[in-house]
């Protein structure tokens, strides 16, 4: 079993080799998502108002970090960070109560949205 430190290295490693964005792209930190969702001149706050915002965001769900099965598909959205917490990653979570900043496990297998370096 790796150690925290090194799985984190690996999940910032992927980030900056751009294996996970196209070439020229990159996963975006929780302050420069933030700063285009909820602190935008159209804020999303929840998913009535995502697709006012242009990046139109999708309730697309995630994957269980257990079994691989899907959950929360058509009610929650989840955007990966470049930004870790101990072994865990930070994300943005989208659902029709709110918009919040959360971490979770890496296993989870959330969308990302990339952004232009």
């Amino acid at each position: 079993d790796e150690s925290g430190a090194l799985k984190i290295a690996r999940w910032t490693d992927a980030y900056n080799a751009s294996q996970i964005c196209p070439t020229g792209f990159r996963v975006p930190t929780e302050a420069e998502f933030t700063a285009e969702t909820t602190g935008a001149l159209t804020p999303v706050t929840n998913t009535a108002t995502a697709d006012s915002n242009f990046l139109k965001l999708s309730t697309a769900g995630r994957r269980n970090h257990t079994d691989g099965g899907f959950s929360d598909i058509g009610s929650y959205g989840y955007y990966w960070f470049s930004d870790t917490v101990g072994t865990n990653v930070k994300h943005f979570r989208l659902y029709s109560g709110g918009a919040s900043v959360t971490s979770n496990y890496k296993a989870r297998a959330m969308s990302i949205r990339c952004i232009k370096d």
